[in-house]
């Protein structure tokens, strides 16, 4: 077999531009050829008139689509996002039978009394009235979780909670300061359904902690860290080598992620009717 890109003056060649031009020709005439035929036409319907259909269908499922979605709201991306992440993380729980560890550690009285504390302080949160008041039930929380970091021997982590959430309230309280308090409550409905996902999200993280404590790694990674945080990163403080040396990077996407945080809050506040960025 052959291939060139010419044939030479053949009768292929001369078929090929007959049948372009012909083509041509119909499709410049084509209205006034249809014309005639459009009356004994039965029905409306064909292949273009149910393309048409399919097309307009499809462009009202993306707008409703991007309403529902793209709304361009907050609370509603956070909420889609949880929601998500609950339907597929749990569905491939459950079809994956994920072993989840059936005994725990003894529980001592005293980490009895700080899981109730923090409860009681998130539970104030939820029903505080005021902003301010839910700040600070917040902030509860958050010492509470210190003081459990304290308590399973982590005073490293404890300390850097204590300061993140003593910053983090002051952060709010000045937020909370310049926000408008005209905002109204949620209705009745949205109260329940922001429960329920707030339970079932509670709930996966729970059995998603049961579910960590049953992989075995080997050998584990504790183990790496501690025989390499001197002779690699020069520091005896095992915590704060992790955080600076073995997961830097980790690390410094939070500080990045932190920061554009507070940019965006600092440009919100400055874009208030009257003021000017």
């Amino acid at each position: 077999m052959k291939l060139t890109l010419w044939h030479g003056w053949n009768v292929a060649l001369l078929m090929g531009t007959l049948s372009l031009v012909i083509g041509l020709l119909l499709f410049t005439r084509m209205a006034a050829l249809r014309a005639p035929f459009a009356r004994w036409t039965p029905f409306r319907a064909g292949p273009a008139e149910l393309y048409r259909v399919a097309m307009d269908g499809l462009f009202r499922l993306a707008a409703l689509q991007t309403r529902g979605i793209q709304s361009g709201y907050l609370r509603r991306y956070i909420l889609l996002t949880v929601v998500v992440t609950i339907g597929l993380v749990g569905a491939s729980m459950i079809v994956r039978d994920v072993p989840i560890a059936e005994s725990t550690t003894d529980v001592r009285l005293h980490e009895i009394g700080i899981a109730a504390a923090v409860l009681l302080a998130a539970g104030g949160a939820i029903v505080a009235k005021s902003t301010l008041g839910a700040v600070a039930a917040l902030g509860a929380v958050g010492f509470g979780m210190a003081l459990i970091f304290a308590t399973f021997g982590a005073p490293d982590l404890a300390m850097t909670q204590l300061v993140v959430e003593a910053l983090l309230v002051i952060l709010f309280v000045l937020v909370l300061y310049d926000v408008p308090q005209s905002a109204s409550r949620s209705t009745r409905s949205v109260r329940v359904r922001d429960a329920a996902i707030a339970i079932s999200a509670g709930t996966l993280m729970a059995v998603l902690v049961l579910v960590a404590t049953t992989v075995q790694l080997e050998p584990p990674v504790s183990g790496y860290f501690v025989e390499q945080s001197v002779p690699a990163a020069h520091g005896h403080n095992v915590v704060n080598v992790i955080l600076v040396d073995f997961r830097a990077i980790d690390t410094l996407g939070e500080i990045t992620v932190i920061a554009l945080a507070g940019i965006g809050v600092h440009a919100l506040i400055k874009l208030r009717p009257g003021r000017t960025p």
